[in-house]
């Protein structure tokens, strides 16, 4: 957060607590039904890698992200945070306050750290995107169903190895998979969704035909959902978030449901999940491995 002087916590509570508020989830989920362009046969794959690599020529990496969030921005989101969390989490909202661009907290709550770590990981894929080359997709894979309550009993660790373990046996051979990790909330099933978004490089039909056979045995609609990376800039922006929202209206075409405040139980499951990890346990590498700061493909 920026060294300018803030209001006092108090204050603060009057003025931003309605931003999430006691908010209940009288918005219900609608289920809803992706299409994966891979199998409409979304297009002619080469000109849609093509197409992909083109995009990342003429978009530099020192660019705004597209769907970024401004400095500005993202200390008002930490300021509604710690308006919510003080009453219910007091050490996890001072922790946030307390953060400053010359002394970062580092803590996966706080989202100027947050905004710092994806803008870093979202560069990385990128640039092993354009070394790597290959086809190019972006992939949304189901990892876990979780009550509500029992979030912080999930280990993304355990979650990744199990993934990775699948892919192997789906025939993903030398393909790379670079994902963020990420708990959706679904109102109406009152659960969590454990899932990654991912760039997948070089990855066959027949290794995403297997692995959507394996994740179907979870019992959710659609557990994988591939589409041609058309446009890095923007699509890889989904790649890893930390919100504090869900979105449990209709979707109008294709524009997504609105976003609404996690209702107050379900922010503090969040947060304390959490606050049990590094943002550096939320990637998923598959095919590839960090060294140092960097992501580096093992093939």
């Amino acid at each position: 957060m920026s060294n300018a002087r803030r209001p006092t916590t108090t204050a603060r509570n009057r003025q931003l607590t309605s931003a999430y508020g006691n908010h209940d989830e009288r918005h219900r989920q609608v289920p809803r039904v992706l299409v994966d362009s891979r199998r409409r046969g979304g297009g002619n794959r080469r000109g849609d890698e093509a197409e992909a690599m083109t995009c990342f020529a003429r978009t530099p990496e020192t660019q705004r992200d597209w769907v970024a969030e401004t400095p500005a921005e993202a200390a008002a989101e930490n300021e509604r945070r710690v308006a919510a969390l003080m009453d219910r989490e007091p050490a996890i909202a001072a922790v946030i306050e307390a953060c400053r661009s010359d002394a970062p907290c580092g803590s996966v709550p706080c989202f100027e750290c947050a905004r710092r770590f994806r803008r870093r990981f979202r560069g990385e894929m990128r640039r092993v995107a354009k070394v790597r080359g290959g086809t190019l997709e972006l992939a949304t894979i189901y990892l876990e169903t979780i009550t509500h309550g029992s979030l912080e009993n999930v280990s993304v660790k355990r979650a990744h190895d199990r993934l990775r373990a699948q892919m192997r046996r789906s025939g993903f051979g030398n393909s790379i998979v670079i994902g963020g990790t990420e708990a959706a909330w679904k109102a109406r099933e009152q659960i969590w969704i454990l899932h990654v978004h991912a760039l997948a490089i070089g990855v066959d039909a027949e290794a995403w035909d297997a692995l959507e056979e394996k994740l179907a045995k979870s019992g959710r609609a659609m557990p994988l959902l591939v589409k041609n990376l058309n446009d890095p800039k923007r699509q890889l922006s989904y790649a890893q978030k930390f919100v504090t929202y869900h979105r449990p209206g209709r979707r109008t075409g294709k524009r997504p449901a609105l976003p609404y405040p996690l209702p107050r139980d379900r922010l503090v499951e969040l947060v304390r999940w959490w606050t049990r990890h590094r943002f550096e346990d939320f990637p998923f590498l598959f095919g590839a491995r960090r060294r140092g700061g960097r992501i580096v493909p093992e093939r």
